[in-house]
């Protein structure tokens, strides 16, 4: 999969519009990589966003998640209901 993380903010825009909709499950299909959900890690679902969703590796860098557009991806919080 495509990196986003050097992508002018038009391109990460385009991308997240193709994402729209899309359940975890066909999110990952788009990678050859399989998720290890953590349960526990509050973070994991924007971890898993940041990987299979635009090709960035999790990191501790301080600068933005896409570096050529110097934005930061934030994830809403899911509820899981049975």
């Amino acid at each position: 999969m495509k990196s986003y993380q050097h992508s002018s903010e038009k391109e990460i825009l385009s991308h997240a519009k193709t994402l729209e909709g899309l359940t975890f499950s066909e999110i990952e299909k788009l990678s050859a990589c399989k998720h290890k959900r953590n349960k526990n890690n509050k973070g994991d679902q924007g971890n898993f966003i940041e990987k299979f969703g635009f090709g960035i590796e999790n990191n501790n860098f301080a600068e933005p998640d896409f570096i050529g557009a110097k934005i930061e991806l934030k994830i809403c919080p899911l509820k899981i209901s049975r």
